[in-house]
């Protein structure tokens, strides 16, 4: 194919794909056949534009024989490679953004290569599923909603994924012009006057906050908080707080079941309203717990976001004094759960294995992805992520794609 059509082809793809991640009118049946299309069409863009994943599709190939039919027949790239690798199907100056994934010097980093194009699909993606996480119901309207970010600035950290997704919905979703209005965390010190004077202006303007941030951080914030003798900090009704990642490098860790009983108890906040958000910088989608709006999606029957009742899933959760809540996934992203002795081998519903995603966001680096985290599926649309393979070592993946 010439370059020329190639880069049509391209742009008609990208095309499709954006209109997807938007569509509200597909039914489930129409939506997972679309979605096996595109990731088919995107499978063969990737596997003959990206030099990596071309030598892994075709060593595929040659081992069964044939090209994939469905989506699961994809081969998946091994997230160690983002590491060692470029992963990325365009010349070197069509690279928009680098997101790296947190770490030490001490090795190499994940390094996620992004064009013009996929960025776009990152920022479409994470308007949408974000708002439909935390912003269709009234009482997480933006317009009364006190938004604080517990990270540094994109100033700070150009090339950290969270960061920019914290700074990108500040800007589009929360209106918000000037970052340090915002950003808690400046020069590596927490700003407690912003985190104390926002919660008070809140009370008085009748709104709620919505604070987000890194699990170290809100860690680090409770410990700091606690050396100036403060107690608790009351935030207003119906706030909520978004947490992610966890402790790869830190020697003392904190349970995550022991931190959001903290983060309750310091906030008054119910564990309801103390929410996980799954990600990962090698990929554009995050993935949410249900939030209290998920019940107005069920009474409005959306297909996109269904949740099953499911009562052996009930008694699973209700068994531990800790909940691994189940993530949503958008219709634009396929999860499966494979067997770590055998990746051939899908397991089924409430089977922890290996969580291999499907992400039509990564246009230009790589789509289909198999991560060194570990989990189960609770349905059809729902997930539910338990911990790490035990290869993997503190500070991140170590299997490589001969091992895997």
């Amino acid at each position: 194919m010439s370059s020329q059509k190639e880069e049509k082809s391209r742009f008609d793809l990208y095309k499709k794909i954006c209109l997807f991640i938007q569509d509200e009118k597909l039914n489930s049946f129409e939506l997972a056949r679309e979605f096996n299309l595109l990731a088919l069409e995107l499978f063969s863009y990737q596997s003959r534009a990206n030099p990596v994943y071309r030598k892994i599709s075709q060593l595929a190939s040659q081992l069964t024989k044939r090209e994939p039919s469905v989506f699961s027949e994809i081969p998946l790239l091994a997230i160690s490679l983002f590491k060692s690798e470029q992963i990325f199907s365009l010349e070197q100056e069509q690279v928009s953004k680098i997101f790296y994934s947190s770490g030490t010097t001490q090795k190499n980093r994940s390094r996620h290569f992004l064009s013009e194009k996929e960025l776009s699909l990152y920022q479409v993606s994470l308007y949408k599923n974000f708002k439909r996480a935390f912003m269709l119901s009234e009482e997480f309207s933006s317009q009364k909603t006190r938004y604080l970010a517990l990270t540094e600035s994109q100033q700070d950290k150009p090339n950290n994924s969270l960061v920019y997704m914290f700074d990108y919905l500040r800007a589009k979703l929360f209106k918000i012009n000037d970052p340090k209005e915002c950003f808690l965390l400046e020069n590596l010190n927490f700003r407690f006057e912003l985190l104390e004077s926002s919660i008070e202006r809140a009370f008085l303007e009748s709104k709620q906050i919505l604070l987000v941030g890194t699990s170290l951080l809100f860690k680090s914030l409770l410990e700091q908080l606690r050396l100036k003798k403060i107690k608790q900090l009351v935030l207003p009704k119906d706030s909520a707080i978004m947490q992610t990642g966890g402790f790869k490098n830190e020697k003392e860790t904190i349970s995550p079941a022991r931190l959001k009983q903290e983060l309750g108890s310091f906030f008054a906040l119910r564990p309801e309203k103390i929410l996980d958000q799954y990600g990962m910088s090698e990929t554009g989608t995050q993935f949410y717990d249900y939030y209290e709006i998920n019940k107005s999606l069920n009474k409005k029957t959306n297909k996109n976001f269904n949740k099953e009742n499911n009562e052996e899933n009930n008694k699973k959760n209700n068994s531990s004094n800790f909940v691994y809540r189940e993530k949503l996934i958008p219709h634009w992203c396929q999860i499966r759960i494979l067997d770590p002795r055998n990746l051939k081998r899908e397991l089924p519903v409430f089977e922890t294995g290996l969580i291999a995603i499907y992400d039509l966001t990564n246009l230009d680096s790589c789509a289909f992805i198999l991560t060194e985290d570990l989990g189960f599926k609770t349905t059809q649309n729902t997930f539910q992520v338990v911990g790490r393979v035990a290869q993997a070592d503190l500070k991140g993946c170590s299997l490589n794609y001969q091992e895997l």
